[in-house]
């Protein structure tokens, strides 16, 4: 007489095993990536709120000036220390300011701020290009005719 059995087999238990394995190590690969987007994120927020405080920086400098032939160096170095030095209370320390820029395009006062985040891996880093254009809101004529 043949006995049924009963239960699973341990090819059975390592099979299901396995298959269980796999499913894991899919859901740490999903983590990884979703901390990877959410660190990615939160350094394009950052350099978008460092290319904000620039262009405020460059408004200073346009107001107390006559014209659009201001000299930024001074206010970028300053910029570049406080946003891209290498302290550990600074979320953009491994940024490098040497690929950083303010420049004074051609024209009627057209600023580019130009910031570079690292690359990952054997990617090329693409500059992150903020350009804007800061307006003759500060003339004489409008003063004098203020103080009238």
């Amino acid at each position: 007489m043949k006995v049924r059995q009963s239960g699973f087999s341990l090819i059975e238990a390592l099979v299901a095993l396995v298959v269980l394995s796999i499913g894991l190590l899919g859901a740490a690969a999903l983590q990884i990536n979703a901390l990877h987007s959410a660190v990615s994120g939160y350094q394009n927020a950052l350099v978008s709120v460092a290319a904000m405080d620039a262009q405020q920086r460059i408004w200073k400098l346009r107001a107390a000036a006559d014209d659009c032939e201001i000299d930024p160096t001074d206010e970028k170095e300053s910029w570049k220390t406080q946003w891209f030095s290498d302290a550990v209370e600074n979320p953009l320390r491994n940024i490098s300011d040497t690929d950083t820029d303010i420049t004074l395009e051609e024209g009627d006062c057209q600023f580019k701020i130009q910031i570079v985040l690292p690359a990952e891996g054997d990617q090329n880093p693409e500059p992150l290009i903020y350009t804007f254009e800061v307006l003759n809101v500060w003339s004489g004529e409008a003063a004098e005719n203020e103080e009238s």
